[in-house]
């Protein structure tokens, strides 16, 4: 993003390193675990990204601990600003818990409302929104990541946890009962942990895996409520996180209304469906505009309040089923008294070909009708524990069905020090929804070769400066976001040192007498005579040529 004015942004052909580092323990659907990230001397390293409909530029960024009534203590770093990009790069001290990344301020960039079509291919128009200068969004992150996603719905998680803590519970049980919250509300994989894909950028999206486009998608539904109630998009934001921090999703922060002012001055009250069904609204305006670039057919959120009571709560969300394949999924539930019974609510019925069992599992085998998945209407589920009286409590849920995902076939790949290397990785893909686009990750097979990048159409493309074995993660993702990944091995060889020319040096004596206009060249082991200027042309014929 440069400065504040209408900019293009191009199609990206090849993607630097994205989230690379492990997961949160917020979610039951964590893509992948690695030790806790530390640079020398115990020190925490992280990455923070910070969006809005897009990546948030400017924005000042700083790291606190915590006290244990969720107040800010000590200033562990910052201030760092956001590069374009929306990132910025932190190594602190580690603390001794959870700690609040806060974001204040910067500017995104969003699309114009002009078809990418009527531009160029891959191309879309995008404006500048200044955020207001004291605009702050929050995440409270545990000691575990080595990222942070920073956007308005992980303020909204930490407005309900700050809330949680002022009642009693605990900074850690508090922020990870209201993170899983935001994801179940809004059928999230991690709010705090993805980076969203900007919902409107096709370059970015042919390169984004499933959960960061939905991630994207909803953000781009905020912006489309606050655009139908004629509010900034940041106001309404606002609004967003103190409706949650009480805890009831009502249009009020602890029974008083909460007010907005529109863009022409009137005031308005936030309606108490503005954080549901107000925003399914907007998340359905924006998937049916020309600019919406995601590939989502469909995007439904929770309509019912999820619980957010830390000390019992239903912490799953359910993943994707594959088309043909069957396939279960444990429930799970934190809090309350084990052991838990699960039962359907009375009067809801699972999809055909489900079932659910009294320890929380739901197995079945999903049929798709087409080729671009289903999402099955909801239905809600019940836990009690085993207090007496026990205690319940409820979700509703969906199940989706896909497309089976793509499986990629790599090669490894050779190259040379000092010379251009060019070599397509993919040997075949199978499955999935074409067209296949790709991108590189660092891998825990061996060292990530930093002059090599993998471009979007699946060529290795730089210029090794260093011989030796490394290695990479490529990723395959296609039209719907699903992706196999898989390891591969790139062998840097030295460059061939050139044989030194052997000169040879006539014996002492014997040279040979020549006619005018000739003179004796030693060539290929014997005398000769060469005309004048002419020399030996080592070719092993004894044979001369001009010189």
């Amino acid at each position: 993003m440069q400065t504040m004015h209408k900019i293009t942004i191009f199609v990206l052909l090849a993607v630097a390193l994205l989230f690379l580092g492990c997961a949160s323990p917020d979610t039951q659907q964590s893509p992948g675990q690695n030790p806790t990230p530390q640079g020398e001397g115990g020190q925490n390293i992280l990455t923070v990204a910070v969006y809005f409909k897009g990546p948030v530029e400017g924005a000042a960024i700083n790291i606190y601990s915590l006290n244990t009534d969720g107040s800010k203590n000590e200033l562990l770093a910052g201030p760092v600003q956001t590069d374009e990009e929306g990132k910025a790069y932190f190594k602190f001290a580690q603390p001794s818990g959870r700690f609040l990344v806060e974001s204040t301020g910067g500017a995104y960039y969003e699309d114009t409302g002009r078809p990418a079509s009527e531009a160029y291919a891959g191309h879309v128009t995008v404006k500048t929104v200044n955020l207001p200068s004291g605009y702050t969004m929050r995440t409270l992150v545990p000691i575990e990541n080595d990222v942070a996603a920073v956007t308005p719905f992980t303020e909204m998680a930490a407005a309900l946890a700050l809330h949680s803590i002022r009642k009693g519970a605990s900074v850690d049980d508090a922020a990870r009962a209201a993170n899983i919250a935001v994801d179940q509300q809004y059928r999230q994989a991690n709010v705090i942990w993805y980076e969203p894909a900007p919902a409107y950028e096709p370059a970015r999206i042919s390169i984004s895996i499933k959960e960061t486009r939905e991630y994207g998608l909803l953000l781009a539904g905020m912006v489309e409520e606050a655009r139908t109630m004629k509010v900034e998009p940041a106001q309404l934001a606002v609004a967003l996180a103190e409706d949650w921090s009480d805890g009831n999703l009502d249009g009020k922060q602890d029974g008083k209304p909460i007010n907005l002012k529109t863009e022409s001055g009137s005031p308005i009250a936030l309606s108490a469906s503005a954080s549901l069904a107000g925003l399914q609204a907007g998340i359905n305006a924006f998937l049916a505009s020309p600019v919406d670039a995601t590939n989502i057919k469909q995007f439904p959120i929770a309509a019912a309040q999820v619980s957010t009571d830390p000390s019992f709560y239903i912490d799953a969300t359910l993943p994707a089923w594959i088309d043909g394949q069957p396939g279960s999924y444990a429930l799970t539930a934190t809090g309350g008294k084990p052991a838990y019974t699960w039962k359907l609510k009375k009067g809801n019925s699972l999809p055909a070909g489900f079932s659910l069992s009294p320890d929380g599992k739901i197995s079945g085998t999903g049929r798709l009708q087409n080729s671009v998945g289903s999402i099955s209407p909801p239905f809600t589920i019940v836990v009690s524990d085993s207090s007496k009286p026990p205690q319940s409590r409820e979700m509703e849920l969906r199940i989706e069905i896909m497309p089976e995902p793509p499986k990629l076939e790599v090669q490894d790949a050779e190259c040379e020090v000092g010379t251009q290397c060019n070599v397509r990785i993919s040997s075949n893909v199978i499955g999935g929804t074409p067209p296949y686009h790709y991108v590189g990750y660092s891998s825990d097979k061996g060292q990530y070769p930093l002059d090599l990048v993998l471009w979007a159409d699946g060529t290795l493309r730089g210029t090794p400066s260093t011989a030796g074995t490394f290695a990479m993660q490529a990723c395959v993702i296609d039209l719907i976001g699903w992706e196999d990944c898989q390891d591969f091995s790139i062998y840097v060889s030295e460059k061939p040192t050139p044989e030194p020319t052997t000169v040879k040096r006539p014996p002492s004596g014997g040279e040979i007498s020549c006619t005018p206009g000739h003179h004796a060249v030693y060539c290929d082991g014997r005398w000769r005579c060469c005309l004048n200027g002419w020399v030996c042309n080592n070719d092993g014929d004894s044979s001369c040529g001009p010189g």
